[in-house]
């Protein structure tokens, strides 16, 4: 397609006149430092971005570090409190070994005597005592007699659960017969 300008001359605006007026030194050079602006701001980002990560990640190791030690910090502190609250129930529930202990003077019979007592945890309380062989030589009658008489006894149910007689031997002491014998109480408590 052909235009024709009919104009005159002077009145005539030709489309190269518009565009060679604008200001393309202008545009070129703004252009051109747009460009290198971000050819040289986005390396730098980048450069600070990566230095910012490895000091994290820095931080992050020694955090690692530290929480490790904290763990075991805690646990240490979780072993104390279950140690403090084991402390705590023992001390709130204290067991009264002396009434205890006298019920078993209390039922002991005359010429009898206990030599030694030993608790251990889950085993119960043992009892070894010794009694005179009387005139009759019945020594294991006597200790019959005791664990019917300390059976017997009132608080007997009320500290201990049972009674076992373990064992039962003679020997002479000092040209006395003696009766040695070992019983193994159960504590309620």
């Amino acid at each position: 397609m052909i235009k024709i300008n009919l104009l005159p001359p002077e009145m005539r605006v030709t489309t190269q006149g518009r565009v060679a007026q604008l200001p393309w030194r202008r545009i070129a050079f703004g252009a051109g430092g747009f460009i290198l602006l971000i050819s040289v701001a986005l390396p730098l980002n980048n450069g600070l971005q990566a230095h910012r990560l490895k000091r994290l990640q820095a931080e992050w190791k020694s955090l690692q570090a530290q929480n490790g030690k904290l763990k075991k910090v805690q646990e240490g502190l979780q072993a104390l409190q279950r140690q403090a609250e084991a402390l705590r129930t023992i001390k709130a529930t204290p067991a009264k070994w002396a009434p205890r202990l006298a019920l078993l003077s209390d039922s002991l019979m005359p010429q009898m005597w206990l030599t030694h007592l030993q608790y251990a945890q889950g085993k119960g309380l043992r009892v070894e005592g010794s009694a005179l062989v009387g005139s009759a030589g019945d020594g294991s009658g006597q200790v019959a007699k005791f664990l019917q008489h300390l059976k017997e006894q009132p608080e007997f149910r009320q500290w201990f659960s049972d009674v076992q007689l373990e064992s039962v031997q003679h020997r002479p002491i000092q040209n006395e017969d003696t009766v040695d014998f070992v019983l193994l109480l159960t504590p309620t408590g």
